[in-house]
């Protein structure tokens, strides 16, 4: 079993310090006060102090859409929602090296099955 994310939920780039805080847009949807997120919730979202930087990379300064750790059997307002360890790729350089990923959920009460 697998516990949701929700606002607040630990979302960080892989170079372990720069920090996304994605916002539900299903904010009718609560676990312990917190809302819950949904796939769309997760691209576009702005990381902040990412230490990538040098003369041939470019820092994490966004999330881009979400890869792995969406539901395949709940969702909110038509949209899966997403699991602890969910990932994605960024927008730092090189592409395709740089991925955020969902460390903490936030929540441990609420499971789905994976």
């Amino acid at each position: 079993m697998i516990p949701i994310a929700v606002e607040g939920a630990k979302t960080r780039c892989s170079h372990g310090m720069g920090m996304a805080r994605p916002r539900s847009s299903c904010p009718f949807v609560e676990i312990n006060g917190k809302p819950i997120l949904v796939e769309p919730d997760m691209a576009g979202v702005a990381i902040r102090l990412c230490p990538n930087i040098g003369p041939t990379v470019k820092p994490c300064t966004r999330t881009l859409p979400l890869a792995k750790g969406r539901s395949t059997f709940v969702f909110a307002a038509g949209a899966p929602v997403v699991l602890d360890g969910a990932k994605g790729p960024t927008d730092g350089i090189p592409p395709g090296a740089t991925t955020w990923s969902v460390r903490a959920p936030g929540q441990s009460f609420v499971t789905v099955e994976h």
